[in-house]
C-alpha cells in the first residue's frame, strides 16, 4: 500500500508536521509505504531525516507559498506526482479550505482509492471565508472518502454541515507521553544554559510568531507581571514572521533581560521542564499539540476562552478572556498553582500517539 501525505502549508515545526512524524515512527506494518508530499518547502531536518529513516521520500514541487490567495495552482502537479507514484491513499492535512479542496480533487484525478482531507485548525469567522466554505462545499463533499478533524471545532470550520453532523471523524493530537515526562533536573540544566535563575518564576510559551498566537497580548500580559513580580521570566519557544516585530516590542519595553526567545526546536520537552506555568493567549485553535504536551508535563495551564474545551484534560486549566487584567492577575497566581502530574488522565482521554496511528492505519487499510 502506497500513502501520500501531503502537507498544504509548508513543512516547518508546526502541529502538522508533528501529527505526520508521529505516523511515520508508529505506523510500522511493512507493507505501507509512506512518502511525504511537499507542495512548498521543507525547514525541518529531523522531518526530512525521519522520514528517510523508515524508507519514504520527500517530494518537493517549489511552489511559492502565498496564505490568503487561491490554492489552484496545487491541482496539477499534486494531481500529477500522486498518478505517477501510484498512490493508494491520499492524506492530506491543512489549515485551508480551498487547499484540502483542490487536494482532494487532485487525488480523485490520480485515482486514488482512500482520500482523507485532515482539519488541523479553526480560523477567524469572516464575511470571506463564510464565502469559501460555500465554494468549495461541493469539492469537500464529492471527492474525499474520509474528513478527519484534530476536534469538531476544527471540523466545523473547514467542512460542510452534513458532513460534520454524520461523517466527521475526531482524530486526537495523540503525543509520546514517554518525552513529556516531568524531569526537574533537567529543567534546572535548560535553565542554567539559559542563564535563568534556578527560583526564577519562569512562565512559558510554545507557538509559531503569527497572529494567531497572539504574542502582543503575551508581551503586555507579560510586562505587567515583570513590574510586579521582577523575578519572573517569559521562555518564547517557535520561529516564525512576527519574531522580529514581537521581539522589538519586548525591546522597547526594556525586556530583552527577561524575554527568552529560543526558536523553532524539535526538543521542545526540554523546555517544559524548565517553566513554571504555560500561558496560551491563541486567538483560535483547533486543537493544539502544545496544551497537551504541557498537561503532559504537569504544567499549570492558562488558555484563551475560545479554545476548544477538548484541549483540557485535567483541572490544572484555567481558561480565560482576552482580558489583560485577567492574564495578569493569574499568572501572578500561578506560582501556588499545584502541578497535576497525571499522564494515565492523557491516556484515558486518548492522546496517545501509538493510539492515534493505529487508528489512521485503520482507515489507510478501508476498502
Amino acid at each position: 500500500m502506497r500513502v501520500a501525505e501531503i502537507t498544504a502549508e509548508p513543512i516547518v515545526h508546526g502541529g502538522q508536521e508533528r501529527f505526520i512524524l508521529n505516523l511515520l515512527k508508529h505506523i510500522t506494518a511493512p507493507d505501507i509505504e509512506i512518502d511525504v508530499v511537499a507542495p512548498y518547502f521543507c525547514n525541518n531536518k529531523n522531518f526530512e531525516e525521519t522520514l528517510t529513516a523508515r524508507g519514504g521520500k520527500l517530494i518537493k514541487l517549489g511552489l511559492d507559498f502565498a496564505p490568503g490567495k487561491s490554492r489552484k495552482n496545487l491541482l496539477k502537479p499534486v494531481s500529477n506526482v500522486l498518478r505517477e507514484g501510484g498512490y493508494d491513499v491520499a492524506h492530506i492535512h491543512s489549515g485551508s479550505i480551498s487547499a484540502l479542496a483542490y487536494c482532494a480533487l487532485a487525488a480523485h484525478r490520480a485515482g486514488c482509492r482512500q482520500i482523507l482531507v485532515h482539519s488541523h485548525c479553526t480560523g477567524i469567522l469572516s464575511l470571506k471565508h463564510s464565502m469559501i466554505r460555500i465554494a468549495f462545499a461541493p469539492l469537500l463533499k464529492l471527492f474525499p472518502t474520509n474528513w478527519l478533524a484534530c476536534s469538531r471545532k476544527a471540523g466545523e470550520d473547514k467542512f460542510p454541515r452534513s458532513i460534520v453532523n454524520k461523517k466527521l471523524i475526531v482524530i486526537k493530537n495523540g503525543i509520546e507521553l514517554e518525552q513529556f515526562q516531568r524531569d526537574n533536573e533537567l529543567g534546572q540544566k535548560v535553565r542554567k544554559e539559559l542563564g535563568i535563575a534556578r527560583d526564577a518564576f519562569v512562565i512559558g510559551h510554545v507557538g509559531h510568531f503569527s497572529p494567531q498566537k497572539n504574542h502582543s497580548f503575551l508581551i503586555d500580559v507579560f510586562a505587567e507581571v515583570h513590574a510586579r513580580k521582577p523575578e519572573s521570566c517569559l521562555v518564547l519557544v517557535g520561529e516564525g514572521s512576527l519574531k522580529k516585530m514581537i521581539a522589538d516590542r519586548v525591546d522597547a519595553l526594556g525586556l530583552k533581560h527577561c524575554v527568552y526567545f529560543i526558536g523553532a526546536t524539535d526538543n521542545v520537552s526540554s523546555y517544559y521542564n524548565a517553566m513554571d506555568c504555560f500561558a496560551f493567549p491563541s486567538l483560535f485553535e483547533g486543537l493544539s499539540y502544545v496544551l497537551v504536551e504541557a498537561q503532559a508535563n504537569g504544567l499549570p495551564c492558562l488558555m484563551s476562552e475560545g479554545l476548544t474545551d477538548e484541549a483540557v484534560l485535567n483541572s490544572n486549566v484555567i481558561k480565560l478572556s482576552l482580558q489583560k487584567e485577567l492574564w495578569i492577575e493569574k499568572l501572578l497566581k500561578a506560582e501556588s498553582f499545584d502541578r497535576i502530574e497525571d499522564q494515565n488522565a492523557i491516556v484515558k482521554a486518548g492522546f496517545s500517539a501509538r493510539e492515534t496511528a493505529k487508528t489512521v492505519e485503520t482507515l489507510y487499510r478501508a476498502r
